[in-house]
């Protein structure tokens, strides 16, 4: 017998759909176009409840969950890569405890990563936020990580170098992003006018040269850095930018701390930058409201 939920009572459609969870919504909104604006319809209030979605980044893969405000996380697609005796397509891996996988070639991903979030953005909606993770990863696929958009937060950590292109490439797809942490040791270095550089908030630890990097190029508001060292002159031809309104202008906070303090010269700064310190016996203005 074929049920055809378009045809029930919008109270029995939200008592069906209420008992699904995320992975089952998805693929049912899978089925046509009709039925995934229905379930967008029904589940709106329950999809409002969600305070972000998640990408997670593994070593052999990636898996997408659903946090809601209450930060219980729910699953809600997975993708791995296929081995010659799988086939390729979403179906049930029993190794995966039955959860919902996109089989994909180990030597592409592109296309499937694409499909996931096209999908989830137009069943969740674009207006979300979305964060991707990859924590304490040797390595990461970087080629479908192009095809992830509307990413806001990132959070990465990798005990390997990575290259530069992959992400550079992701930063251009999900540009403006609000906020970037991690540590990572990059081959190469972005382009001057990289998207990364126009993250709002950065928080780095790394030991590399992408801090003296960031310290020529950020564009966003503020930069929390920890490295092994940069230059002074790094530091003093930010500060005499940043005085003279040549850049930097929308740079609010930026705090640099190093693993070997004495590599650092604040004297050397100072006289190059003219900084000045404040009398203890300035005078003090006061203005009556």
């Amino acid at each position: 017998m074929v049920i055809k939920l378009p045809r029930f009572p919008y109270l029995v459609q939200k008592a069906i759909f209420g008992v699904m969870d995320h992975e089952d919504l998805f693929f049912i909104s899978l089925c046509s176009k009709k039925m995934k604006n229905l379930v967008k319809s029904v589940q709106k209030v329950s999809f409002n409840s969600i305070e972000y979605i998640v990408y997670k980044i593994m070593d052999d893969g990636m898996r997408v969950d659903a946090v809601g405000k209450d930060y219980v996380e729910k699953f809600i697609i997975s993708m791995y890569p296929k081995t010659h005796q799988q086939m390729s397509g979403i179906e049930s891996n029993e190794i995966k405890q039955m959860e919902a996988v996109v089989l994909y070639d180990p030597l592409q991903g592109e296309k499937e990563a694409e499909f996931i979030n096209n999908h989830i953005l137009d069943l969740f909606g674009s207006d979300k936020e979305y964060r991707l993770e990859t924590l304490y990863l040797v390595t990461v696929n970087t080629r479908f990580l192009k095809k992830l958009k509307n990413i806001t937060i990132t959070e990465f950590n990798l005990y390997d170098t990575s290259h530069v292109e992959g992400w550079e490439e992701y930063f251009s797809a999900s540009p403006n992003q609000t906020f970037l942490t991690g540590e990572i040791s990059l081959s190469g270095k972005f382009e001057d006018d990289s998207k990364f550089y126009q993250t709002d908030t950065i928080e780095i630890f790394e030991d590399t040269s992408i801090s003296s990097e960031i310290l020529k190029n950020f564009e966003g508001q503020k930069a929390y850095l920890s490295c092994e060292k940069v230059d002074n002159s790094d530091i003093i031809q930010l500060m005499k930018r940043w005085k003279s309104n040549e850049a930097f202008q929308n740079l609010e906070y930026l705090t640099v701390k190093f693993q070997n303090n004495d590599l650092f010269d604040a004297n050397e700064i100072k006289n190059a930058c003219e900084v000045k310190l404040t009398s203890k016996n300035a005078p003090v203005y006061q203005v009556d409201n």
